[in-house]
């Protein structure tokens, strides 16, 4: 009697073990699909964010072609680094001091700065002046004069550069909300990084050879997505 309880409880504990063996099984399971479709909705929340914000950029450039009959010149140096947020913030030129001071008084450059060659290891614009640009700051879609063609932009979707070479300027670029992560180097923008700036090209691109090309890389699980005008899907792409 004595021996046939005993193996009725053994029995009992056996089965006890592989039910919770069974039940650790099922929660690994749940916790990597979970993680799986949270990582998943984070990856097509960025991407839909890029894409939303590519499509403001796209609206400011086709604005800014109907005005002067052109895309804003770009930096041959540096997709990186390039004009693109003077030349669509509008400029007002200051002939006493020789500088560029952006409509919204954000951002400025002296015009003897568009020509240095160095900036945190980037290029400040190689162009001798802009085109959005006036000595006043009248002007809209009716009236000559520079024009602001990023009012919906973001205080996120700007970020200054600071270039050692040129202390008296205060340079912007767009950049995307998107931050990039720290610790994946090389950083696009060294010295800022958390930057992650908007690549623009007018002067030669090979994607869109009539008009520019317009793109960002997004790091997101070890991999690098590109989000451009080229494509209505992203690219995995290698970086850099």
């Amino acid at each position: 009697m004595k021996s046939s309880i005993t193996r009725r409880s053994r029995s009992q504990s056996a089965f006890t073990i592989i039910e919770l063996i069974v039940v650790c099984a099922i929660i690994v399971i749940l916790a990597a699909l979970i993680l799986t479709g949270v990582k998943g909705f984070r990856k097509k929340q960025m991407l839909s964010v890029a894409r939303a914000e590519l499509a403001q950029i796209e609206t400011a450039l086709t604005d800014y072609r109907a005005r002067y009959g052109s895309y804003p010149q770009d930096n041959p140096n540096s997709v990186v680094v390039n004009p693109l947020f003077f030349e669509l913030a509008g400029t007002v030129f200051d002939p006493t001091v020789e500088r560029y001071v952006t409509l919204d008084r954000s951002a400025q450059i002296r015009r003897v700065d568009l020509g240095l060659a160095t900036v945190y290891g980037g290029s400040l614009p190689t162009i001798s002046a802009f085109i959005n640009t006036g000595e006043t700051a009248k002007g809209d879609d009716e009236t000559a004069g520079p024009k602001n063609f990023l009012t919906t932009f973001r205080a996120t979707q700007l970020a200054p550069i600071n270039p050692s070479v040129a202390p008296l300027a205060d340079i912007k670029i767009i950049v995307s909300s998107i931050r990039w992560p720290v610790g994946v180097t090389p950083y696009p923008v060294p010295g800022n990084p958390d930057v992650n700036p908007w690549r623009y090209n007018s002067s030669n691109p090979t994607n869109n050879p009539n008009s520019y090309d317009l793109w960002i890389d997004l790091p997101f699980g070890g991999k690098f997505y590109r989000v451009s005008n080229w494509s209505n899907k992203e690219q995995s792409v290698t970086y850099p």
